[in-house]
């Protein structure tokens, strides 16, 4: 009977931890932010394999590092927190400041759009696609490069400043407005308004042939509906 108990008892701590894992929420915004990690994500590169395309990024909260090396490394440092919104990028042994001066998602050409848009690529391609691990986790690499490219966004995509003090906005990609979403309901209503458009065409129609002095029905002529379209109002 004890045995029984005990093995009961077992059961519901092993559900309960399991559910606990099912239901556990993904990292806040702010945690990303304070958040800090090293990882590294290697995949096969050109060459058949024979060249490896290395990720390395290394976060101490504001500060970003990150390195992709396939036949030469390129290092991006980012300061979440430090204005003007910039970057540093060292290739090929030489170090450059570019600043944002605007979006780059409207097909503007300029240094710091090319390299943002390479360290964009890299981080997708190279880290998203094979970091392992979950997503929502910021213990896993996939999570901590998904954390990493969502704070990126905001900093040097949108030009949005973070601080350590004061708590920042959502950092997660935000779901079309209102505005921006046909619904199927406002699908259906334009259609009723164009049928009831055309039975206001079809009744004019018929009264201008049932109008004639003699009261007798006038057949319908051509002349007699280009009429009726012409003078019908236009919203």
């Amino acid at each position: 009977m004890s045995w029984f108990k005990c093995s009961l008892l077992s059961v519901c701590f092993i559900s309960l931890m399991s559910s606990s894992t099912t239901y556990a929420k993904k990292f806040s915004s702010q945690e990303c932010l304070e958040a800090k990690f090293s990882t590294e994500i290697i995949n096969q590169g050109k060459f058949f394999g024979l060249l490896k395309n290395k990720l390395n990024i290394e976060k101490e909260r504001c500060l970003l590092t990150i390195k992709f090396k396939s036949i030469l490394e390129k290092t991006w440092v980012i300061d979440l927190c430090r204005e003007p919104v910039h970057m540093k990028v060292t290739d090929k042994g030489s170090q450059n400041v570019y600043k944002r001066e605007k979006s780059c998602d409207n097909g503007e050409v300029n240094d710091f759009c090319y390299f943002w848009n390479e360290l964009r690529d890299n981080l997708q391609d190279n880290g998203l696609i094979f970091a392992e691990g979950e997503r929502e986790k910021l213990s896993d690499a996939h999570g901590q490069t998904y954390c990493s490219s969502l704070l990126l966004e905001k900093y040097l995509g949108e030009g949005n400043l973070f601080s350590q003090y004061d708590k920042g906005g959502d950092i997660y990609p935000q779901t079309p407005t209102n505005n921006e979403i046909v619904s199927p309901v406002e699908e259906v209503k334009e259609v009723e308004i164009e049928m009831i458009e055309d039975d206001t065409d079809i009744s004019l129609i018929d009264n201008t042939s049932a109008s004639t002095s003699q009261g007798e029905a006038a057949p319908i002529t051509e002349e007699i509906k280009q009429s009726v379209q012409e003078n019908k109002p236009r919203f």
